[in-house]
């Protein structure tokens, strides 16, 4: 996946890369009920790895390798509904093995455990992977310099 972004700040090889999201809307000039909220984008700030020693203010291309962002995609959204969906048949078969009246509670029961318990090994993986730099993003290619209107809505002095 690539994205284009502008460098906040530089430093021992990594950068802040602030990238622009747009919402589905924003090449939409029309006034319609699913712009709701006008036609907005939103900022966001990505720490990367920056191989090509860039400075502030220069315009770049960031990219993640797609096998790691398949896998962060899985991990953050279909794990945790597998883990319910097995949560749920596991504990009512084990329900009916021991002969419970009640099945459908158990299940659920077992559903809301394993869901939990998916957060849980998702943190943990989290975790394991956050010294990982093969994880995060790098900037691929430096692009022409942004216009100024670039910098309107950023604030680069604000402190976190």
């Amino acid at each position: 996946m690539k994205e284009k972004g502008i460098v906040q700040t530089t430093s021992d090889g990594e950068a802040v890369v602030v990238i622009t999201r747009h919402s589905a809307c924003n090449k939409c000039d029309r006034d319609c009920g699913l712009s709701k909220n006008g036609h907005e984008s939103e900022q966001m700030e990505v720490e990367v790895i920056d191989p090509i020693g860039t400075s502030p203010g220069d315009e770049v291309t960031v990219e993640m390798e797609a096998n790691r962002l398949r896998f962060a995609s899985f991990m953050l959204y279909l794990f945790p509904i597998m883990a319910m969906l097995l949560g749920y048949f596991i504990f009512s078969w084990l329900a009916g093995v021991a002969d419970i009246a009640s099945v459908e509670p158990v299940g659920i029961f077992g559903s809301a455990l394993l869901f939990l318990l998916s957060w849980i090994i998702i943190n943990r993986v989290d975790s394991y992977f956050a010294g990982d730099r093969s994880f995060k993003s790098r900037i691929v290619g430096r692009n022409s310099s942004p216009p100024r209107s670039s910098y309107r809505n950023y604030d680069f002095n604000h402190e976190q």
